[in-house]
């Protein structure tokens, strides 16, 4: 099955990131040609194809895009399994994904039965099965610099009061490199919590980085704190990304959850650095997960059924295609918020 829309450009894929603390906002005299701009000259990295997840069957299943003709086809399916996490490595070579038979929740405690871990060479377009680590209460999956990370939670079939926590470690290519088991006495300690990775705000030449004081966000310029003003917001800083070449930065914030508002306001950033100048911002209900190629910044937009991937030219500052299937898609999985 083929479909087709309008785009132009490609692929990558941000983590999980936090933010550095910075010092008073400056009004300075910036000059591009002062600075590094990291390694590259380019913008952003290239790629002949996009691997995300959308509906099929019933079941969240893997899809392909050709950026060559501009069409998509079912990738890897099956009926008894559910795609729920897919997540590239940096190089782009790589993918894992995890699928799951069944989630909810069972009296006032969730469930996650069926975790099975695939990984996906994007090269070479193939699937190998990984492991099966079973059932959980919680799972979390991510990348840990050049390693996949599964951690999840389940209770002690013997002692009703434990918890135990699994943490799993993968090569890029899935060879299990560590696994280790903690049990905790959720009655008497504390439910155990998951290890997320944090990146720092910084640039990866060290050259700029993003900062929030008080009700501004501001970009910071070089080793003396200089700091030039982005944007009145009092939300979280979450995720961040910068163009190869350091021109561009990209980024994500939200309203902090809490008990009385369960689908908060995100906001997601397109911001020139060698202009100093906010090109774009969207402000929305849904959880705004991208990936950066070819001069595209591509994420999801809505959620559940209406979920949808969103392809934007930030050089050409215009939206150039948008990818829609019936049922939802998204770049990790079929957002739920």
């Amino acid at each position: 099955m083929f479909k087709r829309f309008q785009l132009t450009g490609i692929l990558f894929i941000a983590g999980l990131m936090s933010l550095i603390s910075c010092g008073e906002r400056t009004n300075d005299n910036y000059k591009p040609e002062n600075y590094h701009y990291a390694l590259d000259s380019v913008s952003s990295k290239t790629a002949d194809h996009l691997f995300f997840v959308g509906k099929y069957g019933g079941q969240a299943a893997v899809y392909k895009f050709e950026f060559s003709n501009n069409e998509y086809k079912i990738f890897w399916y099956t009926p008894e399994e559910t795609v729920v996490n897919l997540l590239y490595s940096d190089d782009l070579k790589n993918a894992f994904f995890l699928t799951v038979k069944k989630t909810g929740i069972s009296k006032g405690v969730s469930f996650v039965q069926g975790i099975k871990l695939y990984r996906l060479s994007t090269e070479f377009s193939e699937v190998e099965f990984i492991s099966e680590p079973g059932d959980a209460v919680q799972v979390l999956a991510q990348w840990a610099g050049m390693n996949y990370n599964i951690q999840l939670t389940r209770f002690d079939l013997k002692i009703a009061s434990y918890v135990i926590k699994i943490n799993q470690i993968y090569s890029p290519f899935g060879k299990l490199l560590n696994d280790y088991v903690e049990t905790f006495d959720f009655i008497n300690d504390e439910y155990p919590q998951f290890d997320i990775q944090n990146i720092s705000l910084l640039s990866p030449s060290g050259n700029f980085g993003i900062t929030q004081v008080k009700d501004s966000i501001f970009l910071r310029i070089g080793t003396g704190g200089q700091n030039v003003y982005i944007d009145s917001s009092t939300e979280t800083l979450r995720n961040i990304m910068w163009s190869y070449d350091e021109n561009y930065v990209f980024f994500t914030s939200s309203a902090k959850i809490s008990g009385n508002v369960s689908n908060p306001l995100y906001s997601m950033y397109v911001y020139n650095v060698a202009d100093k100048k906010l090109v774009k911002k969207w402000n929305s209900r849904s959880r705004k997960n991208f990936i950066l190629v070819n001069d595209l910044l591509i994420f999801n937009d809505s959620f559940l059924n209406q979920s949808m991937i969103v392809l934007y030219n930030f050089l050409k500052e215009e939206e150039v295609g948008k990818i829609k299937i019936r049922g939802g898609c998204g770049l990790t999985g079929i957002p739920i918020n």
